[in-house]
């Protein structure tokens, strides 16, 4: 493991509430997939005819999420510090402070991403689609400013 001294319990927690909640959202599928018998509407055709697909599609997205939030996990603690994005240039003074919000700001987001995509789940599976379009919006509009606000926190620790 690349050396971070950065990185604390407040990294890992949400890092592991996340995976906790990606693993959740696979059983809530697997329960799902076991109380639906039938296809899944897929889309609407605009000749006006239904599209059904197969329940395994969501067996298959609920892994793939699951090894999304294990890449952003490891990319927090593997991945080198320097090939990080910042607006600004890092205080070499300061480098421990700026990536310890910078790194935060990742594991807070990958929290935010999970919780929403049990919470879709669970609206998806209901059958509650005027929910649908108002829960990405509240997604982006909590996980934006998560992101402006621990990059302004970096920023003002790299004075």
């Amino acid at each position: 493991m690349i050396n971070k001294p950065y990185l604390t319990m407040k990294h890992v927690i949400p890092e592991i509430i996340a995976l906790v909640l990606a693993v959740l959202n696979l059983v809530f599928v697997i329960i799902f997939i076991n109380v639906t018998h039938t296809d899944l509407l897929a889309e609407i055709q605009s000749e006006g005819y239904d599209s059904f697909g197969s329940l395994a599609a969501l067996l298959v997205m609920a892994i793939i999420f699951i090894l999304g939030t294990l890449t952003g996990i490891a990319a927090n603690h593997f991945m080198p510090s320097g090939l990080y994005r910042l607006p600004f240039r890092v205080n070499p003074e300061k480098y421990n402070e700026v990536m310890y919000f910078v790194t935060l700001g990742t594991a807070v987001n990958l929290l935010e991403i999970s919780m929403w995509v049990c919470f879709f789940s669970v609206i998806w599976a209901l059958g509650v689609g005027p929910l649908q379009v108002p829960s990405v919006i509240l997604l982006l509009v909590i996980a934006i400013p998560t992101s402006l606000i621990f990059t302004a926190l970096a920023y003002r620790h790299n004075k």
